[in-house]
């Protein structure tokens, strides 16, 4: 995972240093195609932009590539550039604007699965806010309060069900100001 450790980026996707969100059960193929995610374009690629706290202001972090498939699911492919590994991205929809993704690293240009992890997206006014990371262990037990918790593995949260995703994805949307702007998540938007 160190290869994303300097960058950041959502779905793509960049995560800080803190504990990961692992999973077995919650969205376990990252290559699948997914549902789609509100404002992505699903017929041609775009640009995602990542917001810099040291200066300010956003900057351009990659482009994302959607893939159709049957049923409107869609799968998105994300590189920095044309040179680097790909990351596959598939998302679930959890309420309207809410989704949990996960993400994998492929490699470029043989596909060879390696690095992957869960992330959470909530969509608010063209902003698009993602957990990367849920390190403080008194916020972990701020959104899961009863048992069972989430058990963490080797520095990484590990969500044993569905309705423990739910949970923090309802989490995250209703009490962002709990979370550490830019180290437990990234704020990112389409490039205009």
């Amino acid at each position: 995972m160190r290869l994303f450790a300097t960058i950041m980026v959502f779905a793509c996707l960049v995560f800080a240093a803190g504990c990961t969100i692992q999973s077995d059960v919650v969205l376990p193929d990252a290559q699948a195609a997914g549902d789609p995610i509100v404002g992505f374009p699903d017929d041609k690629p775009f640009n995602l932009e990542s917001f810099d706290r040291e200066k300010g202001a956003y900057h351009l972090v990659g482009t994302m590539t959607p893939a159709k498939a049957e049923n409107g699911m869609v799968q998105y492919m994300f590189a920095l550039n044309e040179d680097s590994d790909r990351i596959a991205v598939r998302a679930k929809k959890l309420s309207e604007n809410d989704y949990v993704l996960r993400y994998a690293e492929i490699g470029h240009p043989e596909p060879n699965a390696s690095e992957t992890a869960l992330v959470f997206l909530t969509v608010e006014d063209g902003t698009y806010y993602v957990l990367t990371n849920l390190a403080d262990k008194a916020l972990f037990e701020k959104v899961f309060p009863a048992m069972p918790r989430p058990a963490i593995v080797n520095d990484g949260v590990q969500l044993a069900s569905d309705a423990q995703a739910a949970q923090l994805s309802a989490y995250f949307r209703d009490h962002r100001a709990d979370f550490r702007p830019d180290q437990d998540y990234i704020r990112m938007r389409i490039a205009k």
